[in-house]
């Protein structure tokens, strides 16, 4: 019975290798059909399944094979682990379902983890043929001395002729063992996927299997005698100076396992191969080597189509990234417009009325602002290192909890502050103070948004781990109405909001934890969170802190490069100097902080602001950036470097989210960044020497809008701040600016390098006076422009010009 089934054993383990390299390759063709919908993965699934039944008949063969310790010395262990990973995949394989990536590729990497196994009884299956031919040639000898001595002894001549009856009998069974088990191997070794190669101690092909020819292209016997690394390029495992001719298999890549290489045909191309290397003697003792190599083709195509669609999705998610960057930017210039017009007209005599609507708006475009503030908060955060700068995170705690003290009034909820730092002083510490800001604000702000007649606690917790090494422990522990277990994976996903026991009537991006969770990262920190309902929550991360080995040069959250020229606050009318290259801006800027009773000159950029400084002391300098002739860095660095006006007080006004902490403003002498659009109360603040600190506005509440068309809009808050007259001219004037970028487009439309620039000189100023829609298309232009997209970009103008017209019209029938 035992010689039965290992026979049988045998006939099933002539295409072990075969079925384990079709198995792999029908895994990796499941788990590429999820990408390729043309491809039938429930067929392939099948398949699988098929193959891997198949695939566990040859596993129990190859356990009755080579079970016979002293045929098949230390295989035991390997087919131990072989049954191992079949056991393991039996499992995985028949719960396997199309859209479960996760297990697809948990098999996919075990079966290509098991090919060194595969490959190793393969080869013992081929040693064991060998062994058995030795066996048979051993009895063969035996029996011929048996013979040799009992012709010699002629008293026993019938005794001797009967044994060598019998010994001829036994030799012949002996033989056709060895040959039917040579030929149930031979047929195995053969039909293996794998080109199997044997080398001696220099390298020389001693024998090879078919698949060698189908591989490469060539006959086996031709290949005899030559080095095999005529076969596969070694320059990965070999010396940097040896030669391809005089290359060795050397001993390191037994231990490799399974290697990618380069294989070459001898008369055809290179190709890609997974190649894996086992060491053994021959009969005469002497060392030789089995080379596996496996035509990876097929799965290096497969593998490249998979990094194509990686690195698609990645420049996706990028560009998405980038677009929500830029237009919460550009939207940031036409809330210049609104808000300045709005405080400027609460300013004026209008009815209880007038007021209210003045109120609604205001509101709805502080909402608007910070919900544009929470995607630029999140898009930067996403892409971008902050430099380290000198920070105190007590300081910062409590002044963010200060300025959330009437929010959470409002909730009947107290604030505290608890920091626990021992009894040693702490030293001065640098880090990321806009990170740490974002992290804070926005946790807290959220708690206190779920807690009613509560409580919100932040703890600092600084710990000093190693001498000079100091680690604090952040917690915001609030008792408001607590998160589900099941709805906390979901906390931090983008534009996210919980339903349920913690869903409030709350406005918004859903932004704020994925800010702080974003800005924790950026602190290589990890947010973590532990709440049930009605109990609260506590929200904890932990940063690494660096102390300051420079004070001098670091700078504070407070307190950019230069604001100690400006110890005291400013008193009476200033002399202020307001430089911006769009006259819209310019005109608006202007108009607001005469109305606050200054006085005020007007450049249009940085080289006529250097003129002006130089000629006249300024307590106060409003600087664009971005400006055509001379840059407000450029001028700011030479305003600074002497004159009238060098210890005056700079402060950019831009668009710019970003620009607060960078090197520009620092080395320009800029003390202060007003980021557009600004308010009347922000313009009066820094005017009277308090520079805007890094923090967010609070929420406001959001109002219906006043029903009056765009138009009527636009020229009613202009008409407050400029005067009618002054208005109807300054929105003409920039309806004219628009025509004449048309008329200059249709006249150059080659010129795709000024396209883009052109069309955003008018963009800040079509969203200033109030012409939304059309200030959107024209960014729409811009951005086509920049892709140098002529199609979209020609489509986009002609919808530039219809909108031009209407408004237009529309603005001749307002005047009529």
């Amino acid at each position: 019975m035992r010689e039965t089934a290992a026979e049988a054993a045998r006939a099933q383990l002539v295409d072990l290798d075969v079925i384990h390299g079709a198995l792999v390759l029908a895994a990796d063709g499941l788990l590429l059909s999820r990408s390729d919908p043309e491809l039938d993965s429930q067929n392939g699934l099948a398949r699988l399944n098929l193959l891997f039944d198949g695939f566990s008949q040859r596993v129990e063969a190859a356990k009755v094979l080579l079970s016979d310790p002293d045929l098949a010395p230390g295989i035991g262990e390997k087919l131990v682990a072989l049954d191992a990973v079949r056991n393991a995949l039996a499992d995985r394989i028949d719960a396997i379902d199309t859209t479960d990536a996760r297990t697809i590729r948990v098999v996919t990497t075990r079966l290509h983890a098991a090919a060194p196994i595969v490959q190793d009884i393969t080869a013992a299956a081929v040693l064991y043929a060998v062994r058995t031919v030795e066996i048979a040639q051993q009895a063969e000898r035996s029996f011929l001395r048996q013979l040799w001595i009992h012709n010699i002894v002629a008293i026993v001549a019938i005794v001797a002729m009967l044994l060598l009856v019998a010994g001829l009998s036994l030799w012949h069974r002996v033989e056709g063992r060895a040959q039917h088990l040579s030929g149930i191997l031979g047929k195995a070794y053969d039909s293996a996927v794998d080109a199997i190669i044997v080398v001696d101690a220099d390298g020389r092909i001693v024998l090879t299997n078919q698949t060698v020819t189908r591989v490469f292209g060539v006959p086996g016997d031709d290949l005899a005698g030559h080095h095999i690394g005529a076969l596969i390029d070694m320059q990965d495992v070999q010396p940097a100076n040896a030669q391809p001719e005089d290359a060795v298999v050397l001993p390191p890549l037994i231990a490799m396992g399974v290697t990618r290489v380069t294989a070459r045909r001898p008369n055809g191309p290179s190709f890609p191969a997974d190649l894996s290397v086992t060491a053994d003697i021959d009969l005469d003792g002497r060392p030789i080597m089995i080379v596996f190599i496996r035509d990876m083709t097929a799965a290096a195509a497969a593998e490249d189509q998979l990094r194509i669609e990686r690195l698609g999705a990645e420049r996706n998610a990028a560009a998405k990234t980038a677009f929500l960057g830029m237009m919460s930017h550009d939207m940031r210039t036409p809330l210049q417009g609104m808000i300045a017009a709005l405080d400027l007209l609460d300013q004026t005599g209008m009815g209880q009325v007038g007021r209210n609507l003045v109120q609604t708006a205001r509101d709805c475009s502080l909402r608007a602002l910070q919900q544009i503030n929470d995607v630029l908060d999140m898009t930067r955060l996403n892409g971008q290192q902050q430099q380290e700068v000198l920070f105190d995170p007590p300081a910062i705690v409590a002044a963010i909890l200060n300025e959330l003290t009437p929010l959470a009034a409002g909730q009947n909820t107290q604030l505290a502050l608890r920091v626990e730092q021992g009894d040693t002083p702490l030293p001065s510490f640098v880090g990321t103070p806009p990170a740490f800001v974002r992290a804070i604000y926005n946790l807290v702000g959220n708690a206190v948004k779920f807690t009613a007649n509560g409580r919100v606690t932040v703890a600092l917790s600084f710990r000093e781990p190693s001498v000079g090494k100091f680690t604090l422990d952040v917690a915001v522990v609030d008792t408001g109405v607590g998160i589900a277990l099941e709805k906390q994976e979901s906390l931090f996903e983008e534009f996210k909001m919980l339903n349920g026991d913690r869903a409030h009537p709350r406005e918004g991006a859903g932004l704020g934890l994925v800010i702080a969770n974003a800005a924790i990262k950026q602190m290589n920190g990890t947010l973590g969170l532990t709440s049930s309902p009605g109990e609260g929550s506590t929200f904890s991360f932990s940063i690494d802190l660096s102390t300051a080995t420079d004070s001098a040069s670091a700078q504070t959250l407070s307190q950019p490069a230069a604001q100690n020229r400006h110890a005291k606050t400013l008193v009476g009318p200033r002399n202020i100097l307001v430089v911006d290259d769009n006259p819209i801006n310019l005109a608006l800027l202007a108009a607001v902080v005469r109305q606050l009773g200054h006085n005020v000159d007007e450049a249009k950029d940085g080289s006529i602001a250097v003129g002006l400084a130089a000629m006249r002391a300024y307590d106060v300098i409003l600087m664009d950036v971005n400006m055509p002739v001379m840059d407000g860095y450029t001028a700011s660095r030479i305003i600074r470097a002497g004159g009238p006006s060098c210890d005056a007080m700079i402060v950019a006004v831009t668009a710019y989210t970003d620009i607060q902490y960078s090197d520009d403003v620092r080395n320009a002498g800029i003390d202060g960044v007003l980021t557009k659009p600004t308010t009347q109360a922000e313009i009066a603040a820094v005017l009277d020497g308090y520079l805007p600190q890094e923090t967010a506005p609070a929420p406001a509440p959001v109002a219906g809008d006043p029903e009056r068309t765009e138009v009527q809009r636009a020229v009613a808050a202009l008409s407050e701040t400029l005067g009618d007259d002054n208005a109807i001219r300054l929105m003409k004037a920039g309806l004219t600016e628009v025509a004449e970028l048309l008329d200059a487009l249709d006249a150059h439309p080659d010129a795709d390098d000024q396209a883009a620039a052109a069309i955003h000189r008018v963009v800040g100023s079509t969203a200033v006076l109030g012409f939304s829609g059309l200030s959107k298309t024209l960014s729409a232009a811009e951005q086509a422009a920049n892709a140098r997209d002529r199609q979209k970009l020609w489509s986009l103008l002609e919808t530039v010009k219809s909108d031009r017209a209407s408004i237009a019209s529309a603005l001749a029938a307002h005047t009529a």
